[in-house]
């Protein structure tokens, strides 16, 4: 099951959106929402099948006129995550709003560890539009402790580093994070080394990356900073930061 491995910032400071508009690639806009793991609280369209050692996931569709149905393997790992306590269920609407595809959209069913660490193991399949209406619907009726996060995510690439910056929409509307992906944690452990300051107990990447102005903090290993946490709230999270302001001669230029 391969591994996501992000380092999460948050800025100190608001940011002007239309700045990060114009430094990046590509653009999407991401409607998203979390679902109870298969077991007793899966939604009723999603189901597990077996067939000896081999394990499948089953989409279908509400509609019964229609009668549409999914089928894909998953590995045992995944199938493993997927029925524990320690993974999420998340299905995902992206829209292309920048780049050369844009008003491409697509759907996503992913399974993902649900830690705090550098290193996070992650499976996703991309669905048809079909069966993200048929998750969503289900979601929304038979999870309703998950609300919906809309955002919209910049691609951004500075210092060999791909960088995510989401804006977040509705009622998080003014939260701002920060997610700088890495092919392995010793390469995110080196790179917090290298880049990180620490400032009274947190470590701070005052410099990094240079769109952002005022500088950020790392938020790795808050829950707060989790998008499942997320769509639980009813407003944007708040933050103590352990240093509270920066000097001029350490701002972006």
């Amino acid at each position: 099951m391969p591994s996501e491995v992000e380092i999460k910032l948050l800025p100190f400071a608001p940011q002007d959106e239309g700045r990060i508009r114009q430094r990046a690639e590509k653009a999407f806009q991401i409607r998203q929402r979390y679902l109870a793991a298969c077991g007793p609280k899966s939604p009723t369209c999603l189901k597990i099948l077996r067939n000896g050692k081999d394990a499948f996931l089953e989409i279908s569709s509400s509609d019964k006129k229609k009668g549409r149905c999914l089928l894909f393997k998953i590995s045992k790992t995944a199938l493993r995550r997927l029925q524990s306590n320690k993974s999420v269920l998340r299905v995902r609407k992206s829209e292309q709003i920048l780049g050369e595809d844009v008003g491409d959209v697509r759907y996503f069913l992913t399974v993902k560890e649900d830690s705090s660490r550098l290193g996070r193991a992650e499976w996703e399949h991309e669905i048809p539009r079909w069966a993200f209406a048929a998750l969503w619907k289900a979601g929304k009726k038979e999870s309703r402790r998950f609300r919906a996060v809309r955002k919209r995510r910049y691609y951004i690439r500075e210092a060999n580093q791909l960088i995510h910056v989401d804006f977040f929409l509705g009622r998080l509307k003014g939260f701002t994070l920060i997610e700088v992906e890495f092919p392995r944690v010793q390469t995110a452990k080196a790179f917090r080394k290298l880049r990180g300051q620490d400032r009274i107990g947190g470590r701070c990447f005052v410099n990094f990356p240079k769109c952002i102005q005022g500088g950020t903090f790392e938020v790795t290993q808050s829950k707060k900073a989790g998008n499942r946490f997320l769509a639980k709230v009813r407003k944007r999270p708040c933050f103590d930061f352990p240093m509270t302001t920066i000097s001029e001669d350490s701002q972006p230029r």
